[in-house]
Order: structure tokens, then sequence, then C-alpha cells
């Protein structure tokens, strides 16, 4: 599987609201640049000064396209993070056919595909990394973010949750604590 960051938000008035990119596309190229994933393209970005032009790679409906975005700063009361991401380090987001295309999992898997993970989380300290779908949380299927976040917010005795997850190395089950 070719690395991607499946676009969770786009803030209106923003860079990349500016931009052709849509929530929900896949960017899998900056600057022709192939990515492994979200931190990539924010490496990537961040390393460019304010005003540059970069030529974003991706993939919408199971179509390529590519767009050019001026790099700029966003208003500090714009920059907000994911509301999944709380406690265990990570936004969701619903999986849908388009983007289990394009992250070469089966059509009609349900589940909610990760697209961030905060460093130093518990999420990345399970080894979660953006483009993995979650399936179950603690042996119950998920078919949406809203469902996972639901049974991750539920108390467990021993504080963890037991996930399957489908991704670029098949299915496993992770625990995140």
């Amino acid at each position: 599987m070719v690395g991607a960051a499946v676009v969770a938000e786009v803030t209106p008035g923003g860079p990349a609201g500016k931009s052709a990119i849509r929530p929900g596309d896949v960017i899998q190229a900056v600057d022709g640049q192939k990515i492994g994933g979200a931190p990539d393209v924010v490496d990537y970005v961040s390393s460019r000064d304010i005003g540059t032009t970069v030529m974003l790679h991706y993939a919408r409906d199971g179509k390529p396209g590519q767009t050019q975005v001026v790099l700029g700063e966003l208003p500090n009361e714009d920059v907000k993070q994911p509301e999944q991401q709380g406690r265990i380090g990570m936004a969701l987001q619903t999986l849908t056919p388009d983007v289990a295309d394009q992250l070469g999992i089966e059509r009609g898997t349900k589940g909610a595909v990760i697209t961030d993970v905060v460093a130093g989380s518990p999420a990345e300290r399970a080894g979660l990394k953006p483009g993995d779908v979650i399936v179950e949380v603690d042996r119950a299927p998920v078919a949406s973010s809203e469902q996972a976040v639901e049974a991750l917010r539920a108390s467990r005795g021993n504080g963890g949750h037991l996930l399957r997850v489908r991704g670029a190395g098949g299915t496993r089950f992770v625990t995140v604590k």
C-alpha cells in the first residue's frame, strides 16, 4: 500500500480551504514526493515558508487529482483539535467506500479510519497509525467514527480498550490504555 493521508477537515478561508481539497480526499503526494501518512504532510509543509506554493496529489471518489496550495498561517482561533482525539490521542473519520479503495481495504468494510495520531499519546504507544481502520472496540463492531468514539469513551474496569484494526499489515488486535 502506498501511504496516504485522509483529509478530515478543511478550514474555510485557510490554505486548503482556498484550494480544491475537500474532506474525505486522500493525499498521496506533495510536490511529487510520496507520503507515508498525515505526519509526512505536516512535516513537509511545515518545512516550507509561508507563501510557498505546493502541489498536492490526491484521490477523490477513486479518481486522481492535483491542486496547488499556497501555504499560509491559520489564525489561532481557527486551529482546533478534532473532538475525537480526547485522552487516547487520535482523530477518526467514518470509513467510506472510496477511502477504503484508497487504503486497499475491501469496499464493504465498516469502521472508523484513523486520520491523525498525537505524538506520545496512548494511540501512538499502541502502534496505531493514520490509515489504520478500527472495525471493533472491545469486541463490538463499529460502523462509524461516532460509534468508535462512543465505545472508546465508555469506561472499562482495566482502563484499556481492545481494538480490532485493519491496516497495511493486515488485521490485528491492539490494546489502548
